[in-house]
């Protein structure tokens, strides 16, 4: 069982400058904590410059955890924007994985963290047109190790572009993405490559992702993922990868991913849905059936289950099963 909490603060002393701090608390209790007594040594790791997270309690049974993934001041003046401290920077276009994402990668399974992690960094931004803009990111993490980067994004022909260039601790990266439309249905695509400093072989990580409604309601949602480093043999870990370690890089251990998704309102408060993840090489997979009922203008409850299968020592082989009911209150 476990209780979520979020609290938003923003001070917006002049029109010029803005100031955000996000909390993040979590309770949770119960077998999940008993099973699996791992989790209360990693629940804490900051992966930033800063140390902003917290394990108010922990027991035997249970586990409370806060977390600050907000917490920057923002400045604006015309066509430029500068915003210090812990953010989200947001390159990603893919809806399920994102190899532009260099500085704040997040897990497709972790489905009750939709503001995503942030970064301890700086970002500049000018905006050339109401099309177009340039952002120069700089961060440092837990190990003070930097990740620098610059990104332009423009449209042209009805589609948004990026391209993108930086330093990791380990790489030398290039990167681009687009969104747009085929038939009246959402393409989007991305990739990334890199240069290992040390003179290791390149990995290149791409994704194409598309998605269609049906006048009926029906939703379509289809993605694939290649990463060059990837094995085509058995893919697991023993273990989901914890949020500190998840990197573009790592985005999936093997050669080829593929996502499926299908959703349809049953009523104007009851949403159903399907999700799947396939390994087409150790032929692991994962699946997500849900249903949402809304219960009211700022409540609603979540049915999810996840279900992961394959032989052991596949990419999801190890994982499980696990099921899940949410209760929403927004306040």
């Amino acid at each position: 069982t476990t209780l979520h909490n979020r609290l938003d603060f923003r001070y917006a002393p002049a029109d010029w400058v803005n100031a955000v701090i996000s909390a993040r608390n979590n309770l949770v209790f119960g077998e999940l904590i008993t099973s699996y007594p791992m989790l209360a040594t990693t629940a804490d790791r900051d992966p930033g410059l800063l140390d902003l997270s917290w394990k108010p309690g922990h027991g035997a049974s249970y586990l409370m955890t806060t977390q600050l993934d907000r917490a920057f001041v923002e400045f604006s003046r015309n066509k430029w924007n500068l915003r210090l401290g812990r953010q989200r920077v947001n390159w990603g276009i893919g809806l399920v994985w994102n190899p532009n994402d260099l500085f704040n990668t997040f897990s497709y399974f972790d489905f009750d963290y939709e503001e995503r992690p942030g970064s301890d960094a700086v970002k500049l931004e000018y905006f050339s047109s109401s099309t177009a803009a340039m952002q120069l990111v700089g961060k440092l993490d837990s190990a003070h190790q930097g990740t620098v980067a610059l990104m332009y994004r423009f449209n042209r022909w009805n589609y948004d572009f990026q391209w993108l260039v930086g330093t990791t601790p380990t790489d030398l990266v290039i990167g681009a993405g687009w969104a747009g439309q085929v038939l009246k249905g959402g393409f989007r695509g991305e990739a990334s490559w890199f240069k290992p400093r040390d003179g290791g072989r390149s990995q290149l990580v791409a994704t194409l992702d598309g998605d269609y409604t049906l006048r009926d309601g029906w939703y379509f949602h289809g993605a694939l993922l290649f990463n060059s480093a990837g094995t085509t043999g058995k893919a697991g870990a023993g273990l989901i990868m914890p949020e500190s370690e998840l990197s573009v890089k790592t985005l999936t251990r093997s050669r080829i991913s593929l996502f499926a998704q299908a959703a349809y309102p049953l009523t104007p408060l009851i949403s159903l849905g399907m999700a799947g993840i396939l390994n087409p090489f150790d032929r692991s997979g994962f699946m997500g059936p849900s249903a949402e009922f809304s219960l009211a203008d700022n409540a609603s409850v979540m049915i999810l289950a996840q279900v992961f299968e394959g032989q052991s020592g596949t990419e999801f082989g190890d994982y499980g099963k696990l099921g899940h009911i949410r209760l929403r209150w927004s306040f």
